[in-house]
C-alpha cells in the first residue's frame, strides 16, 4: 500500500473572553491581515508557529496547517501563554487532509468514466480546463478526493484522521481495479 500521511489539520476553539489584537501586533506576536478595500472592520490578526493560527478580537481561534494534533495543541498553548489566559475547552477539529503518491501517471479519463459506474462513488468531476485533477467524492464519507494524473492524491473534508486514511485506501482499491481492467488482455470497457 501507498503511504498515507496526514499534511494539514485545522481546528478552532473560543477563548470566550476577548482579544486585544492590537497590542499583540505592536508586541510583534502577530501580524495583522484580512483588511481591504471590501473588508474594512476584519478585526483577525495572525500567528505563527508550528502551525499558523487566526485570532479574532471575539477571543475565536482558527489553528491551520499542522500536521499533528501536538502541532496543533502547542498553538494553542502558545497563544493561552501569550495572552495569558486558560484554556477555554478543547479543540474543534474541523479538516483533516490527507496525501499520497500512488506511484506513477493514471489514465485520467479512463478513470474518471470508470469512477462514475461504481457504487461507492457519490460524485465524479473532472474539468481539466478549470481543475486539472479528478475530483471523487465517496459514498460513504464527508471526503473530496483530488485525483492528479501524476499519481499525487490528495484527501479534504474529512472530520477525522480515519475518514481522511480510508478515503484515500478506497481510491486506491478503486485505481488498482481500473489499472487492472486497463491492462489486461481482454480489455472490459
Amino acid at each position: 500500500m501507498m503511504q498515507i500521511r496526514i499534511t494539514n489539520m485545522t481546528a478552532n476553539v473560543s477563548l470566550q473572553c476577548s482579544v486585544d489584537t492590537d497590542k499583540l501586533v505592536k508586541q510583534k506576536i502577530c501580524k495583522p491581515f484580512g483588511k481591504s478595500k471590501s473588508n474594512k472592520n476584519f478585526n483577525g490578526v495572525i500567528y505563527k508557529s508550528v502551525a499558523t493560527a487566526q485570532i479574532y478580537k471575539n477571543g475565536k481561534i482558527n489553528i491551520m496547517g499542522a500536521k499533528s494534533r501536538k502541532a496543533v495543541e502547542q498553538v494553542y498553548d502558545e497563544i493561552c501563554d501569550e495572552l495569558m489566559v486558560e484554556k477555554a475547552g478543547p479543540l474543534n477539529y474541523t479538516n483533516f487532509c490527507a496525501t499520497m503518491d500512488y506511484g506513477g501517471k493514471l489514465p485520467g479519463d479512463q478513470l474518471c468514466e470508470y469512477l462514475k459506474r461504481q457504487p461507492e462513488t457519490k460524485r465524479v468531476l473532472l474539468e481539466p480546463e478549470l481543475f486539472p485533477p479528478i475530483k471523487w467524492e465517496p459514498k460513504c464519507l464527508p471526503s473530496t478526493v483530488n485525483i492528479f494524473r501524476s499519481g499525487k492524491i490528495n484527501s479534504t473534508g474529512n472530520k477525522t484522521e480515519l475518514q481522511a486514511v480510508k478515503s484515500l485506501a478506497l481510491v486506491a482499491k478503486l485505481i488498482n481495479k481500473v489499472s487492472d481492467v486497463l491492462t489486461s488482455p481482454t480489455k472490459n470497457r
